[in-house]
């Protein structure tokens, strides 16, 4: 995690799909993929699934970005803290 003033760059593991049809692949994308930049406060990332057939799943998981007083930005994903000083 980097931080910019305000914002922060968060990283996180990728989400994981699979198609009941033997090799399907699912194809992901993201509302906001791992690397992007967020801003103080909260963001709704949604993760779209689609497999070949044009079946689709989408999932949901919130990256809150705190700014403390002491310039330390504080960014939850679900339940998981990272810090950076």
């Amino acid at each position: 995690m980097a931080q910019n003033g305000q914002s922060v760059v968060v990283t996180y593991p990728a989400a994981t799909a699979t198609d009941n049809n033997a090799g399907g692949q699912v194809q992901l994308s993201y509302s906001h993929p791992s690397g992007s930049v967020f801003n103080v406060g909260v963001t709704i990332v949604t993760v779209l699934a689609t497999d070949p057939s044009g079946n689709q799943a989408t999932c949901t998981f919130v990256v809150i970005v705190q700014g403390m007083a002491n310039g330390i930005l504080r960014a939850l994903i679900s339940n998981v803290w990272l810090l950076h000083a």
